[in-house]
């Protein structure tokens, strides 16, 4: 039987069809932050859950807390939401601009906010990314085998996901001429565009050499192997609930904050 996402996900999956396999696939299509931005948005409730515990009775977390999941929530923005972050996610407008609206108040925004997001991501890759992948890798060979083209896979579907690295590092570049200008100003600019489920799910991936990507990705695994959800390993001593994610080809936004809550 093929597994399905949620198996997938919580590396319960049997061979080939495993999590290792799936996040290779992932960065070999560079659509890796689609995966990365669920696991940073588990990361951000994780934090935000701790922060209120240790407020206590009261309800009202340290400032030093408050400070820390603020960060956390404004990386995670920049990163993956705002438009031309450098880990964009492809989301609808009326999914987007709710989340870019959300100003700080007494409290960092609560984690729900994010959960229109994270259920797109989640419906994305499941239309656009599972099937090719499970297509992508022979369920009787030795190892997955995900750099070849997806058995009876859609070739338009595949397409659509490999958008080529010259077009990739030339938004890349005009991307960055931009970073001078008010984050929300190049908001408002974008707010518009058109939203494709199936196209553009990997806009801000970085290439990276082929023995680099496989290093990470089997340290990712080995790390990721003892946890329920990809991206809550414990990885570093000083982090403040010890799981900050590592994910290859590139550490996702949030996992070089380091701060212990409470």
């Amino acid at each position: 039987r093929r597994p399905n996402l949620r198996e997938i996900l919580a590396n319960t999956s049997e061979a080939p069809w495993t999590l290792a396999a799936f996040m290779a696939y992932l960065s070999s299509n560079h659509c890796l932050e689609t995966l990365e931005f669920t696991m940073d948005a588990d990361r951000y409730k994780q934090h935000y859950m701790k922060m209120m515990a240790n407020a206590g009775p009261t309800g009202v977390p340290s400032p030093k807390d408050r400070d820390f999941v603020q960060e956390l929530w404004e990386r995670l923005v920049e990163a993956y939401i705002r438009p031309s972050g450098s880990r964009e996610v492809n989301i609808p407008s009326n999914v987007r601009d709710p989340i870019l609206r959300k100003r700080p108040d007494e409290l960092p925004p609560a984690p729900e906010t994010l959960d229109p997001a994270v259920d797109k991501i989640h419906e994305l890759m499941d239309e656009s990314l599972l099937v090719p992948f499970l297509n992508s890798v022979y369920p009787h060979s030795g190892s997955p085998t995900t750099g070849s083209r997806p058995f009876n896979a859609s070739q338009e579907s595949i397409t659509r996901l490999s958008q080529s690295h010259d077009d990739r590092q030339h938004r890349a570049r005009d991307a960055s001429t931009r970073n001078s200008s008010p984050p929300y100003a190049a908001a408002e600019q974008t707010g518009s565009r058109s939203y494709s489920p199936t196209s553009n799910l990997h806009r801000k991936s970085t290439p990276t050499s082929s023995s680099a990507r496989q290093r990470r990705l089997t340290e990712a695994i080995s790390e990721n192997s003892t946890s329920a959800y990809p991206g809550m390993t414990d990885d570093s001593g000083d982090s403040p609930m010890h799981d900050s994610p590592t994910t290859p080809p590139t550490s996702p936004p949030l996992s070089d904050l380091n701060h212990p809550l409470g």
